[in-house]
């Protein structure tokens, strides 16, 4: 099963990830949180994996449909994003909304999945791309 999108960015990891917090801000969606996954490996276990960060984000307008059908799905109202450093491309693997509120098996809300997933979709396109 597939679980998200993948896009590969000709660009750095840093760079990558500028492009893509203006390419989510235009399609609605809000920074919630941003870890540098890269140094708390390093700092708490002593490897290192390359650059690797997650980028968790929301669509306000979105969550809010969510939410005023059960308050219970808080958690499942943002989308989770890695981008790291590939062999010759920065990853970039966003999980599918859809995906995700499917786990409640509520067709109400599979719309608004639909729509998520369309939205972070059109971000992910705006990455320069091999």
């Amino acid at each position: 099963m597939d679980y998200g999108f993948t896009v590969r960015s000709v660009s750095g990891v840093e760079e990558t990830l500028v492009l893509l917090r203006s390419a989510l801000t235009a399609q609605g969606f809000e920074l919630v949180g941003e870890s540098d996954l890269s140094t708390v490996i390093r700092e708490k276990v002593g490897e290192e994996i390359g650059p690797w960060v997650l980028v968790n984000v929301c669509h306000p307008d979105l969550a809010f449909q969510v939410l005023g059908l059960d308050r219970g799905m808080g958690v499942l109202v943002t989308s989770g994003i890695v981008v790291r450093a590939g062999r010759d491309a920065t990853m970039v693997e966003a999980l599918d909304p859809q995906v995700v509120l499917g786990l409640a098996e509520d067709m109400r809300l599979d719309p608004i999945g639909a729509e998520a997933g369309r939205r972070l979709r059109v971000a992910l396109r705006q990455l320069p791309r091999p």
